[in-house]
Parts: C-alpha cells; sequence; structure tokens
C-alpha cells in the first residue's frame, strides 16, 4: 500500500516538502534556541564597541612623602576618521602639521622615509640600523649574519662553532641571543627567525603592506609610489607638504576600519598651538582637543637612573608579557628601567572606556557609557 502511494508523483512531492520542512525547522531550532546566545552577543559587539581610556599612573614619593614622580595634565591632538570629509582630509593634515611646526611642538611621525636637508630621501630603518652600526664600531659589517658572528666571537659566546652551524641550529642561536642580553649596555637587534636585523624585517613589512613588492628599493621612487598609488596626493602640494600629509594619514591608515576610535597625532602640545587649533576649530573638521596625564619628575634628573625611565610597548618580549598576558594596549606607555620597570604592574592604574553605538561601517552613532579611568 505504501509503494503504491510513493509511486503517486504528488505524494512523493508531499513528502520531499515535510522533510524540507523539518530540516528547516531543526536548523532555526538550532540556531534560536542551541546558539542563539551566543549570536546575540555577536550581533551585539558588532553594534556596541568599547574605546578604552588610559588612566593615569600612580605616584612615586619618598617615605617623607615628597613627590619624585607624578602626573601633569597636557593636552593632545586627536582625530576621529568618522568626522572628517575625505575632500577635506589633505588640507586638515597639512594645517594641523604646520600649525605644530610653528610652535615647536613634537608630533607623531610614523612615517618611515625622510627628506634630508640636502634633498636626500632615506628610509628611516636604514638610519636606525646604521646609527646602532655606528655605536658598536660595526660601520665594516654590511648584514645581519655577520655582525651577529662579530658579536659573538668579540665576547667569546660559543666560538667553536661557524655561523652555518648556528644558523642551522636554532637552539643555539637562541643560547647565543640570550647571552647577549645578559651582556650590560648590550642591544643586539637581530631576528635569530630570519637572522636579519629586526630594523629589516619592518622595512619589509611596511612595503608590503603598502604594495611595493620590488625587491630593489628605493626611498625616493617608494616615496613617491605611496604618495600617488596609496594616499593618491595630488601634484599640487610639494613632496615637504606631502610628506606631512602623509605623517597624520600613516595614523589614520594604521587605526584600519576602527573609525570610531580617536587617532592621536601629537601629545603634550604647548597653549599656543591649542589657542590656534581652537580658534579654527570650524575649518578643521574631525580635529579633537582632549587633555591627558602625562608622566613628570618634579625634582629634573634627580636619582633618574632609580627612577628609571617609561617607553611604548616595543619589544616581542613585552608584547607577550603586557599585551598578550596583562592585556595592555599596545599604545600604551610601560615602565623600561628602574621602578618604573620593578613595579609596572602596581603603578600602572585601572582604565577606564567609553562604550559606544557604531554603525555598519564602524562610525560612531552615539555614546552610551562613559567610565572614568
Amino acid at each position: 500500500m505504501i509503494f503504491k502511494k510513493l509511486n503517486d508523483r504528488y505524494n512523493v512531492a508531499i513528502l520531499v516538502f515535510v522533510i524540507i520542512c523539518l530540516v528547516i525547522l531543526f536548523r532555526l531550532t538550532s540556531i534560536m534556541i542551541v546558539k542563539g546566545e551566543e549570536y546575540r552577543i555577536r550581533a551585539e559587539n558588532s553594534i556596541f564597541k568599547t574605546i578604552p581610556t588610559s588612566a593615569p599612573r600612580f605616584e612615586i614619593k619618598d617615605r617623607y612623602g615628597r613627590l619624585l614622580a607624578g602626573n601633569r595634565p597636557s593636552f593632545a591632538v586627536q582625530i576621529m576618521k568618522n568626522e572628517i570629509i575625505d575632500e577635506k582630509i589633505n588640507e586638515v593634515s597639512l594645517n594641523i602639521i604646520n600649525i605644530l611646526e610653528r610652535n615647536e611642538d613634537k608630533y607623531i611621525d610614523e612615517f618611515p622615509i625622510f627628506i634630508a636637508e640636502d634633498g636626500e630621501y632615506v628610509f628611516d630603518f636604514d638610519i636606525k640600523i646604521q646609527e646602532w652600526k655606528e655605536r658598536y664600531n660595526l660601520q665594516g659589517v654590511d648584514t645581519a649574519i655577520e655582525a651577529f658572528d662579530y658579536l659573538r666571537r668579540l665576547y667569546d659566546i660559543r666560538s667553536d662553532l661557524s655561523i652555518e652551524e648556528i644558523i642551522a641550529d636554532r637552539d643555539i642561536a637562541l643560547e647565543i641571543q640570550q647571552e647577549f642580553i645578559r651582556i650590560p649596555d648590550l642591544n643586539v637587534p637581530i631576528s635569530i627567525r630570519h637572522f636579519k636585523f629586526t630594523e629589516e624585517l619592518r622595512k619589509e613589512q611596511w612595503l608590503q603592506s603598502h604594495r611595493i613588492m620590488e625587491e630593489d628599493v628605493n626611498a625616493r621612487e617608494d616615496f613617491e609610489r605611496v604618495r600617488k598609488n596609496v594616499y593618491m596626493i595630488p601634484e599640487s602640494y610639494n613632496d615637504y607638504d606631502a610628506r606631512k600629509i602623509m605623517v597624520v594619514r600613516e595614523q589614520l591608515r594604521k587605526s584600519g576600519y576602527l573609525q570610531y576610535r580617536p587617532v592621536k597625532i601629537a601629545h603634550d602640545i604647548s597653549i599656543a598651538s591649542v589657542t590656534q587649533i581652537e580658534e579654527n576649530i570650524i575649518k578643521f573638521p574631525g580635529i579633537n582637543i582632549e587633555v591627558e596625564p602625562i608622566r613628570y619628575y618634579p625634582e629634573g634628573n634627580l636619582a633618574a637612573h632609580v627612577l628609571g625611565t617609561l617607553g611604548k610597548i616595543s619589544s616581542q618580549t613585552e608584547i607577550d608579557r603586557y599585551v598578550k598576558e596583562l592585556n595592555y594596549l599596545p599604545t600604551d606607555i610601560i615602565g623600561k628601567t628602574g621602578i618604573e620597570h620593578r613595579f609596572e604592574e602596581e603603578l600602572k592604574g585601572t582604565d577606564g572606556y567609553r562604550k559606544v553605538i557604531v554603525d555598519s561601517r564602524g562610525r560612531l552613532v552615539n555614546v552610551i557609557e562613559n567610565v572614568e579611568p
């Protein structure tokens, strides 16, 4: 009887339809009930975003309560990607940098091609490698392998092995690198994974991120490639002004698609710069002046070797320790030496945050919560 009914095309169509409906129902049940909470969290995270606010570091005082290291308010220039008009980004960037330069204020300059006074174009990566060679009297050394070999022989570290044997054995290379670290006042910026200077690797990474794949690179030609192909800066700007524009746009580019996050251009600027920017704020869409704490030492250089220094998270060891383990921001300032380094976790305050709503393009829509650090 059943087989006879199956022979009827109408009954077969109904059976197939019922099976499809059951599959769809099962899938909906899985999405709405079994994985409903997971998908709800994903949806909320795509709308609600958190912007961290760095906390001021705790003060350092002597046993009599006298301040040795504290914080003072300073002014920083920020730019919001979602508020600036594409057609005005070059003009705004150039004007802001010109104001800062006129008042002798420093700004964040991470565009790695510089134009020297004699008009020569040079990579910052190459400058840093050359400076390192001069510091350790290695001007006659060309490659990282030669530098590594020279230094391990100079300090008599595994002199019984050839450089070829060391390169072939990663553990031995790591052992030598660790011995270098133990030597006071010696810094060896060489990656034992690639046996290249770390600045060489950064240079290669930067070139690739800016769509430059040629092996034989030239600073002048690469400057023009980035100017025309990446930032599309008109020819009406000379190279000096174009570079100022690319300094700002490089910072914006690093922030990716996070348009709701402010991008810092300069910090600890003068009152003169603050006044000039605020007076023309209508002409600078997307620009904002923010007050932030900055470290200062009221006694100047007194006991500087004991108090220590601060700096950006830079080395891979610091990234692994602070960013991956302790959830620091990659842009956080940490103690590098002295007390600032030894008691880093105690001196760092608790960061605050702003919870915001963004649209599908990452643009800020509204601030719904603000927790002070």
